[in-house]
């Protein structure tokens, strides 16, 4: 298997709490908010994917925050959150499709 070279999801992470220091789970966690296809923000998708194909893996989570128009990935996970029901499905199709070029 290989890079892809796909984006499947992006989602804005939403802190609880907006006056939160930390969004993380054990500082009372946060809220994500999936981003139609037709609005993605394609910069913020290009930096991501360009982290990702650095890794030489077949997936992972990226995260990335922006500010004044600029995107910066913060760091890649090797197991993505699959707490919502979207986010499951769409990582059920893309192993489905990683089964099929294997």
């Amino acid at each position: 298997m290989g890079n892809s070279g796909r984006v499947i999801a992006l989602a804005e992470k939403i802190p609880s709490n907006p006056e939160a220091i930390v969004w993380n789970h054990a500082g009372g966690g946060s809220i994500f908010h999936n981003i139609k296809w037709g609005e993605w923000p394609l910069h913020v998708a290009e930096e991501a994917l360009k982290a990702q194909q650095a890794t030489g893996i077949d997936f992972t989570g990226v995260d990335v925050i922006t500010e004044d128009g600029k995107a910066y990935v913060l760091e890649l996970n090797s197991a993505p959150s699959l707490t919502s029901t979207y986010r499951q499905k769409v990582f059920a199709k893309l192993l489905s499709w990683i089964g099929k070029v294997a």
